[in-house]
């Protein structure tokens, strides 16, 4: 998922860090392999996750689900 690799890097966060900012602010346990699997498009955050992302970074859920 192009979206989630560039937010990730123009944010200047490692997947690891990126895994930890997700935690704090979810009850969900994100890991960074799964975070890996998302920017890889091997996996489709469901909506509860891309509701996380989205509320992170400031954008509509559905970004993180339609535009893989």
């Amino acid at each position: 998922m192009d979206i989630l690799i560039n937010l990730r890097k123009r944010h200047e966060l490692t997947l690891k860090q990126l895994k930890d900012e997700l935690n704090k602010i979810s009850d969900l346990s994100f890991d960074e392999k799964r975070l890996w699997q998302f920017e890889k498009g091997e996996k489709t955050p469901t909506e509860i996750e891309a509701e996380v992302l989205g509320h992170y970074f400031n954008l509509p859920y559905e970004v993180f689900i339609y535009f893989n």
